[in-house]
């Protein structure tokens, strides 16, 4: 119900002539938030065309890509996405979750360099590049890596349990 509420709110402010790109974003998410894939796609999208700098609503577009099964064109959204803000943290770490997912693991390695060049204190993208080294045998970066992350995040249980798995 709530949702729909926020659904109605966004279409009413959009009828009194209100068109924002955070507007169609956030009318996007509320419309898949209700199950209308389809039209939270098209407000994306919308977003997206309506304002040629907002990485968010390419973020956003590649989330809804990956929701229906279109990986090329949420990969697509996602470098869009960085053309548009070469440090938009969210996508920096979803694509290179996605090329690790891919085992594309150079690109997975500067996506994720490049998000602690943004913030250094990332744990997710220091757990990255802990994936990244262990995947190619280098276990001594890839501990360092671990412990970093958990330093940023204590509570980082998926660079625990990792931690664990090699020290066995």
């Amino acid at each position: 119900e709530n949702y729909r509420n926020s659904i109605r709110h966004y279409r009413t402010a959009r009828e009194l002539g209100v068109e924002s790109t955070d507007l169609l974003i956030n009318l996007g998410l509320a419309l898949f938030s209700d199950g209308l894939d389809n039209e939270g796609m098209q407000m994306l999208q919308q977003a997206a065309d309506a304002d040629s700098t907002s990485a968010d609503a390419c973020y956003y577009l590649a989330l809804g890509y990956s929701r229906q099964g279109e990986t090329q064109l949420e990969l697509r959204q996602y470098e869009l996405a960085l053309s548009r803000n070469p440090s938009h943290m969210e996508t920096l770490l979803n694509y290179g979750t996605r090329n690790l997912e891919q085992r594309n693991f150079a690109a997975a390695e500067e996506l994720f360099s490049q998000a602690l060049r943004t913030d250094p204190t990332q744990a997710r993208a220091w757990r990255g590049i802990g994936i990244v080294m262990y995947a190619q045998n280098n276990i001594d970066t890839a501990v360092k890596s671990f412990r970093t992350a958990l330093q940023c995040d204590p509570s980082d249980g998926k660079s625990k349990r990792y931690l664990q798995m090699i020290s066995k």
